[in-house]
């Protein structure tokens, strides 16, 4: 039943195959299994399979927390098809992570335990990155969105406090571990419409609707000159991105930046009118 467990989860969940030696027909270009991708790291070859990878925390999710994902390594059953041969002095193992209930298989040195895994931590790194959770922007706009902006006004865009914050994660079999920790660092802005984006640091400034807006200021807002007519279903399609940092340290003083970085983006309409100017004069 265990096994049987194991199966299910390495087809439905996000399964990470690590392979320090990969045959050429998957190590070459277009060589990956359908739905994986080929990391070379610097100590093996690493077989992401799923949804593995920098995946969103969901709508105005926090992401992933500090805590540590502890996986094992389980002896295939007796039979059980190896992926691909393996050298010698090599063997198969399952790893199991006990949070995420990710799962995959290994290759690693005859007689690998949990205790001695034999796996580095350049290769936890990817299991790490697939546990690792940004969350999908959800930006405030003022104007609200839903309500029209005015030509020639600027379009605020902020982030709340709790999406503007360090998310990590941590993998560990046995004494092996990678630690991946990713800052936000820019918040780009793309008015749609084939228009150029804006970029700003931070996650921008929230407009106080008390306050006049002469006494408001804001790095992270964008201002249309023309209204949103013309355009598909009379809105700009615009979008905001998150770009995320990353950088990780492992066991035996491993660490580095992960290239490239991490990047969320949210999508939205924006509706634009025409400003009406008032004009009143006196009678003859």
């Amino acid at each position: 039943m265990r096994f049987l467990k194991h199966l299910a989860l390495a087809v439905s969940i996000a399964a990470v195959i690590i392979l320090q030696a990969v045959p050429p027909a998957v190590a070459g270009a277009g060589g990956a299994p359908p739905g994986c991708r080929v990391v070379r790291t610097p100590t093996g070859w690493v077989v992401v399979c799923g949804n593995g990878g920098s995946g969103p925390g969901g709508p105005g999710g926090g992401g992933g927390g500090g805590g540590g994902d502890t996986c094992k390594l389980d002896a295939l059953p007796a039979g059980y098809p190896d992926p691909y041969p393996a050298p010698k002095g090599e063997k198969w193992m399952w790893i199991v992570c006990q949070v995420t209930e990710q799962t995959g298989l290994v290759l690693v040195p005859d007689g690998a335990t949990t205790a001695d895994p034999g796996v580095t931590p350049q290769e936890l790194l990817q299991w790490a990155l697939a546990d690792l959770s940004v969350p999908l922007p959800a930006p405030a706009t003022a104007p609200p969105r839903g309500h029209a902006g005015l030509v020639g006004l600027a379009e605020w865009v902020w982030l709340p406090a709790a999406q503007w914050r360090p998310v990590t994660a941590q993998v560990s079999v046995g004494p092996v571990w990678a630690r991946v920790t990713a800052v936000p660092s820019k918040m780009t802005i793309s008015p749609g419409g084939g228009l150029p984006g804006v970029s700003c640091t931070g996650p921008g400034t929230a407009y106080d609707p008390r306050l006049p807006a002469s006494a408001q200021h804001t790095d992270c807002s964008y201002t249309y000159d023309q209204s949103s007519d013309l355009q598909p279903g009379h809105a700009y399609q615009s979008s905001v991105t998150v770009t995320w940092t990353a950088t990780w340290t492992g066991s035996g003083g491993a660490g580095g930046v992960v290239n490239p970085p991490l990047q969320e983006t949210t999508t939205f309409g924006v509706r634009i009118a025409e400003g009406q100017a008032l004009v009143t004069g006196g009678g003859r």
